[in-house]
């Protein structure tokens, strides 16, 4: 039976308002949803944002911000130490095949003068700390991370065992005296790992990573396993590279505080995999409005965020191998997700993508052509919910169970 789309079951827990950005003379409706964002246009537009960031540029060059971080480019890498740990120290290390910086790192404590020091491998740099200490950092290194290898093991690592916070631009790492302008890279894996298990820090909202171009690698696995972490800072980046948010919170379990939009409309090969993967806290993801995919772009991105309440919509009509492979997987208190709208699937695009999401009870896909038990929709609703409704278009053939739509759901047509 034909049924126009159009639930309201959620009308009541949503509200629209109008928001005039700085870049156009029109208004927009945006609805807000327990904190997240739905575009009404089928695609997202560069024109209008967020109302809670701020946005500069014209035309194709368009970047955001967060109100306050233009403040905060002045001011070079912080921790502030809020609780010391079992430890008492703030260290940096080398871990992997690197032997020696090319150039020593400063440090300034409580306003102190600069200390000069080398981080070379075998020996950790240690600051003594206690609650209330602010530690500054300089450094004129253009990446810190081995780039003679292929993997990402060697790196320099900051560690903290009590309670802290990172704020300030990341960029003082780099330059240490033109940081507040530096806004590109020169190499790859710049700053994979930087803050990998570091344990102690819950707070990095207001730090500054205001590179607009990303390169390989450049963050990626930059907060892996850092569990207390809690807030994430903004990501203007609207020229991505391969795998260059990989793994970047990933096992972050009690991150929810995340960007409000990942701005980027071009995507790069792996860019977001595992992401958020294991971000357990977390409930709303952010906005996505890429309309360019490439491969893997999206693979595992929120796999076991087992709190995400609401799916991001996802516009792109030209799909890529692996782009969407497992995004979802074991997402167990999804309901329902936006609709589909590629027509084209490819190979392993959709795979597991919803797997073990045991509460989904709601799919619109418009595909028609490629779909493909086998290949493009794998596994991919192995485990959801029972007696859910699927939307499909007229024209296309669906087989039933986990490889298709699934078993016990009423079918009906867009």
């Amino acid at each position: 039976m034909e049924q126009e789309e159009n639930p309201d079951d959620d009308e009541q827990e949503m509200s629209s308002i109008s928001y005039l950005s700085k870049n156009t003379n029109m208004g927009k409706y945006i609805h807000r949803y327990n904190n997240a964002v739905d575009f009404e246009d089928d695609y997202w537009s560069p024109n209008y944002i967020e109302p809670n960031l701020s946005v500069y540029g014209d035309g194709s060059d368009v970047h955001y911000d967060r109100p306050g971080s233009h403040e905060l480019l002045k001011e070079p890498l912080t921790f502030e130490i809020i609780q010391a740990g079992d430890g008492d120290y703030l260290t940096f290390f080398l871990d992997g095949n690197v032997d020696q910086f090319e150039k020593e790192i400063q440090y300034s404590k409580n306003g102190g003068e600069k200390i000069n020091v080398s981080a070379y491998k075998g020996h950790d740099v240690t600051i003594p700390i206690v609650g209330g200490d602010v530690i500054r950092f300089w450094g004129d290194n253009d990446t810190y991370c081995d780039e003679v290898t292929s993997s990402l093991d060697a790196m320099f690592v900051f560690g903290c065992d009590g309670q802290c916070r990172v704020k300030g631009n990341i960029m003082s790492l780099i330059d240490s005296v033109n940081y507040e302008n530096l806004k590109t890279f020169t190499e790859k894996k710049v700053f994979a790992n930087l803050f990998y298990y570091c344990e102690g820090l819950f707070d990095a909202y207001n730090l500054i990573l205001p590179a607009t171009a990303c390169t390989e690698s450049c963050y990626a696995n930059m907060f892996n396993s850092c569990v207390q972490l809690e807030s994430a800072p903004f990501l203007p980046a609207t020229k991505l590279a391969n795998w260059c948010y990989q793994g970047m919170f990933f096992h972050c379990h009690s991150l929810h505080n995340v960007p409000e939009i990942l701005p980027a409309k071009n995507l790069a090969t792996g860019c977001y995999t595992d992401m958020f993967n294991s971000c357990n806290s977390l409930s709303v993801a952010p906005v996505l409005p890429a309309i360019t995919l490439q491969d893997s772009c999206y693979q595992a991105m929120f796999y076991n965020c087992t709190n995400l309440k609401k799916a991001p919509k996802i516009s792109a009509m030209n799909l890529a191998n692996y782009c969407c492979t497992s995004m979802f997987q074991g997402c167990t208190r999804l309901v329902e997700v936006p609709e589909l709208p590629a027509v084209i699937l490819v190979d392993y695009c959709y795979s597991s993508m919803f797997y073990g999401c045991t509460n989904l009870k709601y799919i619109k896909c418009m595909a028609t052509h490629n779909i493909n038990p086998d290949k493009s929709v794998n596994h991919w609703v192995n485990g959801v919910g029972q007696n859910g409704k699927f939307i499909k278009t007229r024209s296309s053939t669906w087989s039933r169970g986990e490889n298709g739509i699934p078993t016990g759901w009423s079918t009906e047509y867009a």
